[in-house]
């Protein structure tokens, strides 16, 4: 769960970039 959790903040950092 915990490697989901980081998959899921780098995706919205690349959102948001």
């Amino acid at each position: 769960a915990r490697k989901k959790n980081i998959a899921m903040r780098l995706e919205k950092v690349n959102y948001n970039s």
